[in-house]
């Protein structure tokens, strides 16, 4: 999935900017754990049906099992599914 013309990404980001409060919000809610959390994009993974090109990974307090790591073709969801299996943790 390549960008259709130039400007496009810039249009998305400011699309995103919108909700950046909310993602905000969730950020610094993870960080008050004394957790961290990265979340990647890899366009090495764009082949496929399902191409699962976000990972998210959060580690830290509460992680002795290790830290929840979780593949996904929805930023929004796989994040949600981390941050979910993170605060069973809690």
């Amino acid at each position: 999935m390549g960008l259709r013309r130039p400007g496009e990404l810039a249009w998305i980001s400011m699309e995103f900017s919108r909700r950046w409060r909310s993602w905000t919000r969730l950020l610094r809610a993870v960080a008050a754990t004394g957790a961290s959390m990265l979340i990647k994009v890899d366009g090495e993974r764009t082949d496929g049906v399902n191409p699962k090109i976000f990972t998210v990974v959060i580690s830290g307090i509460g992680d002795e099992a290790g830290p929840i790591r979780l593949d996904g073709t929805d930023l929004g969801r796989a994040v949600q599914r981390a941050v979910g299996a993170f605060d069973t943790r809690q």
